[in-house]
């Protein structure tokens, strides 16, 4: 109720504003509780957080550990380090998820023209929800979502189909033209509660109608990155050949089949699909496909000028022949005589999603920056990076 009363109040103000250059809305909620016991390390929004500095696509700020002395036996903290896991209970509380009723009642608020719902955020928005807020927003170009992965495959199973599939579709307006969505996760917390809870465990098992949704949309946008609740593999098989992305600039995917233990084959025909998306991507200047787990992290990205493929990850990857070939027909589609094919090796043990983005040097959109900021230095500080 008092969310709601908030978010009504917020835009009663805000539809009194003029539509300008245009407005940055960003949203998060939380308890005053979250961080008081075992989450102490954890970025919530509040007011009584650390700031973090201010960050640009030049480059991201190092973690660091919180310069506070903590001491709370009780619930995990002795001299300054979290030294036991939280509970189940505990982890679940935190993500408990928001309801808002009467969304439909909102007053339009032109002025906006890019709305935020970070990473921070745990206690989720539905999606169905969040559609409603954004079709508030009549002007609104760029969209930044980082959800939080479900913790169970039947709920995950739902918010893809019924969530974020209806966002997608449904409510997401026509006026958007750069959209960044990254999936968060928690292993550790998964782990936790796995042990206690057996329908918990990995949420998101083959493909899901996401991926599709996604392909279609991105038709109409300039900008799209998409890190782990789109699965490449499924979003290039879902492209028909008669699609042409006119405004597209960049593209950024994750794919589980970048992986040491995949078959070769999967691979370089993903890298094939992508090559034939590609060619109907005149404005194409940057594709990305990448992804991470289990201590590894891979990056494959085209650049059109000068025009180079590049392999960089903890695991080696030779292209063949086909593949450069392919991506070769991408770059003189694009006036660009020449492909550079270079190979970057990496020496380093991956520890988070957050380690893997400043290590593979991915696009700045990749994810929010603070966001970035906040992964890393709640991995430093908690338990899990002990």
């Amino acid at each position: 109720m008092a969310v709601m009363k908030a978010i009504s109040k917020l835009f009663s103000i805000l539809h009194q504003w003029q539509a300008g250059g245009g407005l940055a809305l960003e949203l998060s909620i939380q308890s005053p509780s979250d961080r008081e016991h075992n989450f102490k390390n954890l970025y919530f929004g509040g007011d009584n957080e650390n700031g973090y500095p201010d960050i640009d696509c030049s480059g991201y700020p190092s973690a660091e550990t919180p310069s506070a002395t903590i001491h709370d036996p009780k619930h995990g903290w002795i001299d300054g380090v979290q030294v036991h896991a939280p509970r189940e209970g505990a982890i679940l509380r935190i993500f408990e998820p928001t309801r808002l009723r009467n969304t439909a009642n909102l007053p339009l608020v032109p002025a906006v023209t890019k709305f935020v719902l970070r990473r921070q955020c745990r206690r989720q928005i539905e999606p169905k929800t969040l559609g409603h807020l954004l079709s508030k927003l009549p002007r609104l170009e760029s969209l930044i979502y980082e959800p939080w992965q479900q913790w169970s495959k039947g709920e995950q199973k739902s918010r893809d189909e019924k969530g974020y599939c209806g966002l997608i579709r449904l409510h997401l307006p026509s006026t958007v033209k750069r959209v960044s969505l990254f999936e968060e996760t928690s292993k550790p917390y998964a782990k936790i509660l796995s042990l206690c809870t057996p329908s918990f465990g990995r949420p998101r098992v083959g493909p899901t109608p996401v991926s599709s949704a996604v392909a279609n949309r991105s038709l109409n946008l300039e900008h799209l990155s998409a890190a782990f609740i789109v699965e490449a593999r499924d979003f290039f098989i879902s492209c028909q050949p008669s699609w042409f992305w006119e405004h597209l600039q960049s593209l950024a995917l994750t794919s589980d089949t970048l992986s040491r233990k995949a078959n070769l084959k999967d691979v370089l025909s993903l890298l094939q699909n992508a090559a034939k998306a590609a060619l109907s991507m005149p404005r194409l200047h940057t594709l990305t496909l990448w992804n991470t787990s289990q201590g590894e992290a891979c990056k494959f990205s085209y650049h059109v000028n000068p025009a180079v493929v590049t392999w960089r990850g903890t695991w080696d990857l030779k292209l063949d022949s086909c593949t450069i070939q392919d991506w070769t027909k991408v770059a003189r589609k694009q006036g660009q005589h020449d492909l550079q094919v270079k190979r970057e090796l990496l020496s380093t043990h991956v520890n988070s999603q957050g380690h893997a983005v400043e290590l593979l040097d991915l696009p700045c959109g990749v994810v929010d920056p603070g966001s970035l900021w906040q992964m890393r230095r709640e991995m430093v500080s908690g338990w899990q990076g002990r």
